[in-house]
């Protein structure tokens, strides 16, 4: 490897990793692609493939795996609220699906490499540098640090990415970062095509999902924003148990469920406009360049996309033009929409105001389950299919004064009146955290308000 010259050096060989060097091995190009880990491995991860996930996953070759063909397919999403079930809704374009990752990365590896590129397992990425008309890193293997160059780097080694720390110059900020604890469960009851999203004012801004996943078996799973007023760090674990416990919805789909697998805690990161995805002849992918939507945490589908965006602007403008062709396609195609996700999360990651973020979506799910073109919309929200902002179009928001009126009519206006009156008093107790929040949410907002200026006028 100290002479191996190539054009596409791609670090890490999950989804966005293996999904762009499957494009460029058969568009021709050269690609090594290296991993630390050794294929099949697990992955930490919710396992939800969206629709347009699964467009591009079959884009890639895996539509003929008998195992593709025959996987779990998921016809509907339920919403629970502090146990309550609010609504169950089809899902979009279709449906989506629960596939382990431990299967999917393996059937994108195998396709990448049935393409062309070249697979080293068991290599640790260290550094990178710029050299003439293209990059050279640094990597350690079993027998002792190598150096290989390349005409173009793609990070693609999660949100832990060594790449974007380098590129950045920084690792992750707390308010980017969602962390999450799953496991896999065998016996679960209940339909078996139905994803359960549950939410409660203990585990918010995040959610806890029960996803089948064939069988009776299910990914069950927490996922909650890091920084958040009051800061608090619960122990994931913990948190999911206790749910599991005491939320009866839950209790009872798992009722005589077994863990088969172990307990795993994984970081994610989110999507910040403010940083850049590329530099010179160095590309940041999926995870990696935190494209991960704030408030559903999904990232499959934005991986493999990300990945396409970059392969096409390879084939358009060559290796020189890389960089600025593909931050370019990135603010076109995801800042406006995980841009407004990330707003709307800052604010909700307000603690004190629980209450009135679960009595929001109560409202969703009320209107949801009387107007199905609304359910469609905040359905495909959920589902990866519709864009963030379509929450803040005339139609969604007339939808949802409508359901708010019928429940305020309903309402109990002193207990909500004493909601409001605690929470201003929580956040008065905390001076400093309730500044720092006001600022990052304004900042978030700004940062979606530019996207939809103009893309030239977001990048400055």
């Amino acid at each position: 490897m100290t002479s191996f010259d190539t054009d596409a050096i791609v670090i890490g060989a999950g989804p966005a990793g293996a999904a762009v060097a499957t494009r460029l091995a058969r568009a021709g190009a050269r690609v090594l692609m290296l991993d630390k880990n050794v294929f099949p491995r697990d992955k930490p991860c919710g396992d939800f493939c969206a629709p347009d996930a699964l467009t591009e996953i079959e884009e890639l070759g895996i539509g003929e795996l008998p195992a593709f063909r025959n996987r779990h397919h998921i016809a509907f999403g339920a919403l629970f609220v502090e146990g309550d079930h609010i609504v169950t809704s089809p899902m979009p374009a279709g449906g989506g699906s629960v596939i382990p990752r431990l299967e999917l990365d393996a059937w994108l590896c195998k396709a990448a490499v049935a393409a062309g590129a070249d697979l080293h397992e068991g290599v640790t990425f260290l550094r990178y540098g710029a050299v003439e008309n293209g990059v050279e890193i640094d990597v350690r293997t079993s027998g002792g640090e190598r150096r290989i160059r390349g005409r173009c780097l793609f990070g693609a080694d999660g949100s832990a990415s060594l790449v974007a720390r380098q590129l950045r110059g920084a690792g992750v900020a707390e308010e980017n970062r969602i962390i999450a604890v799953r496991a896999y469960f065998a016996g679960v009851e209940g339909p078996q095509d139905v994803c359960d999203l549950h939410f409660s004012a203990k585990a918010f801004p995040g959610y806890l999902w029960v996803f089948p996943c064939g069988s009776h078996r299910a990914n069950v799973g927490l996922g909650i924003a890091h920084k958040t007023l009051p800061q608090e760090k619960p122990h994931l674990r913990s948190l999911l148990e206790s749910m599991m416990r005491e939320n009866s919805a839950v209790s009872t789909r798992l009722k005589d469920a077994q863990a088969c697998s172990e307990f795993e805690a994984w970081p994610l990161a989110t999507y910040d406009a403010r940083l850049p995805v590329a530099d010179g002849r160095v590309l940041l992918l999926g995870d990696a360049a935190g494209f991960i939507h704030p408030l559903t945490g999904e990232g499959i589908q934005y991986a493999l996309l990300s990945a396409r965006f970059a392969a096409e602007e390879l084939a358009r403008g060559g290796w020189h033009d890389a960089a600025c062709g593909y931050s370019r396609s990135i603010r076109r195609e995801f800042e406006r929409d995980l841009g407004v996700a990330r707003a709307a999360g800052r604010v909700i990651s307000n603690r004190t105001m629980g209450g009135l973020w679960m009595e929001l979506l109560r409202i969703f799910g009320s209107q949801a389950r009387t107007d199905e073109r609304y359910a469609r919309l905040m359905g495909g929200i959920m589902a990866g299919v519709t864009p963030t902002q379509v929450a803040f179009s005339r139609e969604a928001l007339l939808g949802t004064m409508r359901a708010a009126a019928r429940r305020m009519r309903r309402a109990d206006l002193v207990a909500t009146l004493d909601g409001a009156r605690e929470a201003c008093l929580a956040m008065r107790a905390r001076p400093n955290e309730t500044r720092a929040w006001a600022r990052s949410s304004a900042s978030a907002a700004l940062d979606a308000v530019m996207a939809f200026v103009s893309p030239e006028t977001a990048a400055r």
